[in-house]
């Protein structure tokens, strides 16, 4: 029964789901480009990657996605090439207030309504004087012994529809062009974010070049991705020449990632190792820096870190002026197709 509920749910239309919290439409970047049917498929593919019974963040698993594929909602979008460029600025600057809480709510509203997973909250957020907090997203999920059963069949059923994949399309020459011989939209569209276009037609022809290859690596894609598309799409083994050249044009792009972050400094690498290893400050996403240094991210509730480490008999000074991180709160539910 539950089998078929997922099913119903992954491949339906109409099926209404519940946003996170933080769901900003002002910021969507194109709603008109959502497929939530890729979405839900791409997050039951995460979630049959989890270990039953294990508990997982919220915060990891919109990481992992945005880093693997931030189109997983948008696949239209990832494939109109230079028409799709851009809202891609502004959809990736607002992620994870619109498509990471999207996401957030199919697994916490859906998702959790089957019995696929198990919810996690913060304990501050659980009881404010006696009454029902405000509500507020989970922090934290865990695949069920239901879920595990459900998600492993689901996955034995997904690789039996790749086994019938259309026949390839497309042919790499050494020379770095790209030709597909018959009209193959599915695979023309896969190309069009890092080739560049010569023709399109009953036959087609593109072109890889170092210009639209670090267009593509600054859009978020990588060069395992980009390999790998051509890969299965090609009919034949990628030449050994375009495959260095491209991995040699991907050495040479650079990027930086810049976010705020509270840095924890401690007296000694014991006590670093104590606070890295205690299973109350997990939640906070402590990250070691060094044998004396942690980092946490700024979005977590500053004081709630001081309670619990100074309950763990550390004491914790808060050193120069801090700016809290502001976060939009809203008890409204945004609801979408």
């Amino acid at each position: 029964m539950t089998r078929a509920l997922l099913d119903s749910w992954t491949n339906s239309r109409r099926w209404i789901d519940i946003a996170g919290l933080n769901f900003d439409p002002r910021s969507s970047g194109g709603l008109y480009y959502m497929d939530y049917q890729s979405g839900r498929k791409a997050l039951v593919a995460q979630l049959q990657s989890c270990a039953p019974g294990r508990w997982y963040t919220f915060r990891s698993l919109l990481r992992t996605i945005k880093q693997e594929n931030p189109y997983v909602l948008r696949p239209r979008q990832m494939h109109m090439g230079i028409a799709g460029l851009r809202n891609t600025k502004e959809m990736l600057a607002n992620w994870y207030r619109v498509d990471g809480e999207i996401l957030t709510g199919l697994l916490s509203s859906s998702l959790y309504e089957m019995g696929i997973v198990a919810l996690g909250y913060e304990q501050p957020h659980l009881v404010e004087g006696g009454k029902p907090a405000d509500p507020v997203n989970p922090t934290s999920f865990m695949v069920t012994e239901l879920g595990a059963a459900i998600l492993s069949s689901e996955k034995g059923t997904a690789g039996q529809e790749n086994g019938n994949a259309e026949k390839r399309t497309l042919i790499v020459q050494p020379n770095f062009e790209l030709m597909l011989l018959q009209p193959d939209l599915s695979t023309l569209y896969s190309l069009l974010p890092f080739a560049q276009i010569n023709q399109v037609g009953i036959v087609s022809r593109l072109t890889l070049t170092r210009n639209s290859l670090l267009r593509s690596l600054g859009l978020g894609r990588n060069i395992e991705q980009i390999v790998s598309i051509l890969q299965e799409r090609s009919q034949k083994e990628l030449p050994q020449n375009v495959v260095y050249t491209l991995n040699d044009w991907a050495r040479t792009y650079k990027e930086v990632n810049i976010s705020q972050v509270y840095l924890i400094e401690v007296p000694s690498e014991s006590l670093a190792n104590e606070v890295a290893a205690s299973a109350k400050l997990k939640s906070f996403g402590l990250r070691r820096l060094g044998p004396c240094a942690l980092i946490a991210s700024n979005d977590i509730n500053l004081q709630e870190l001081r309670k619990t480490l100074e309950k763990e008999g550390i004491v914790a000074r808060i050193l120069g002026d801090i700016a809290p991180h502001e976060t939009t709160r809203t008890t409204t539910y945004y609801r979408y197709r």
